[in-house]
């Protein structure tokens, strides 16, 4: 506190507190305070008892004195008004943090801290000094806790703001997923991928950008055609603070097991003949096992099954399994009929006579009577039990009846012709020359 007399010579200052004519205390220098006896009071480490409007100085000189007006010693102060405020913030996107308040005394001034930390303008940081704190091209380090401190450099009265935290979240990215598929037509196969964020979309597209949908990190294929044979995948995952897109995967389609050749289904052979019974199937990795009478037969695992000099114990149903990547498909039972050399040939309904001429070079005909009308049918199989010749005569009356069979373009050999109705079977020999 200071003051100024029109006479600077010959004259003394007594500084006071209290109200002159009343309680008054005349004021006294010690460690804090000084220049009671000047024209300028000061004091130091200012306590509240130091506070009040009643300080005055009396100024004496040969001529008399004078009392000052009072002076007041006050502390300043500084308040806020706007507080900063929490936030999320994507990396690389801009912090913006502002504050606001008043000083009683003196102009206000500002530093920020992070962490606790004073900050200073440079690089990604400006502002550190104002009202307005700017961050840019944010990073995860940036993540933590900010505040403000207000203060006046006058007074030297000062407030700190409260907390605003401050949180970073990086750009999504995939970290797992899963990787090429094999399928068979009817599979359900499961795609994912893992994101380093909770809070994203997914949208799972094909090679043609067409959107699968199911907004989930697993998505359920159905795999329903061969068309999609090397079809390819890919997950795209979003959050506010970007995208990002895994690698393909490639769904590979194998072919489902198909028969595309039975076996005969029905065999007729002599006995010491060779049984030949062929299947062929399309597939991946296929795999053959015959089967007779339903059990497996040892060692009949390829395409075709041979069992030479067949004996009547060889007859039975026969059956393959195929097996493959994509399935395991039964096929038709093949029925094998062993006759012996001597064979009846006569049954209730009708008889079956030697061909003649036998042998045969060209031609010869096959003769049989019937005890009653019915339908018939009369085959002749080589030693393999292939048909070479297949007539169906429809009903015939009773009688004998007489069948031409050309063998011009049979080769030398045995063949057996038979002749069947509805309810029997009849069976011969038949020697074709050259």
């Amino acid at each position: 506190l200071s003051i100024e007399a029109t006479q600077t010579t010959g004259v003394t200052y007594q500084w006071y507190r209290g109200v002159p004519g009343g309680t008054t205390t005349a004021l006294t220098d010690n460690n804090r305070i000084t220049g009671t006896q000047s024209n300028t009071l000061s004091v130091r480490n200012v306590q509240f008892a130091d506070l009040g409007s009643d300080y005055y100085c009396v100024v004496t000189s040969t001529c008399g004195a004078t009392t000052s007006k009072f002076g007041a010693l006050k502390t300043g102060t500084v308040s806020i008004s706007l507080q900063p405020k929490s936030q999320t913030v994507c990396e690389g996107g801009i912090i913006n943090l502002s504050t606001a308040g008043s000083s009683s005394v003196g102009a206000l001034s500002y530093k920020w801290l992070h962490n606790n930390q004073p900050l200073s303008n440079g690089g990604n940081v400006s502002g550190a000094t104002t009202s307005t704190l700017t961050v840019s091209n944010a990073t995860i380090s940036d993540t933590g806790s900010y505040t403000c401190l207000l203060y006046s450099t006058q007074s030297g009265a000062q407030v700190l703001s409260q907390v605003a935290s401050i949180k970073i979240t990086a750009k999504p990215t995939i970290t797992k997923q899963s990787g090429d598929v094999t399928a068979c037509i009817g599979d359900t196969k499961t795609l994912s991928v893992t994101s380093s964020d909770a809070n994203v979309t997914y949208n799972w597209i094909d090679d043609k950008g067409f959107s699968l949908g199911g907004n989930k990190a697993d998505y359920a294929l159905a795999v329903t055609s061969g068309s999609q044979n090397n079809t390819k995948y890919r997950c795209v995952i979003s959050s506010e603070c970007g995208t990002d897109t895994s690698d393909y995967v490639t769904v590979k389609v194998v072919e489902t097991t198909v028969i595309t050749l039975q076996p005969r289904s029905n065999v007729k052979l002599l006995e010491g003949s060779t049984i030949s019974l062929t299947v062929d199937a399309t597939g991946a990795n296929v795999t053959y096992q015959w089967y007779k009478n339903g059990t497996a037969i040892s060692g009949a695992s390829n395409q075709s099954l041979s069992i030479f000099n067949c004996k009547a114990s060889d007859a039975g149903k026969y059956m393959c399994k195929v097996t493959g990547d994509c399935g395991i498909v039964n096929s038709n039972e093949s029925l094998v009929d062993i006759i012996s050399d001597v064979e009846d040939t006569f049954t209730s309904e009708f008889r079956l006579y030697q061909n003649s001429p036998n042998p045969a070079v060209a031609s010869t005909s096959i003769i049989f009577e019937t005890n009653i009308p019915a339908s018939y049918t009369v085959r002749v199989t080589d030693m393999l039990g292939n048909d070479v010749f297949n007539v169906s005569l429809g009903t015939v009356d009773i009688g004998k009846h007489t069948v031409p069979c050309s063998v011009q373009d049979f080769p030398a050999g045995v063949y057996y012709y038979t002749v069947s109705n509805e309810h029997h079977s009849l069976t011969r020999k038949l020697v074709v020359i050259k």
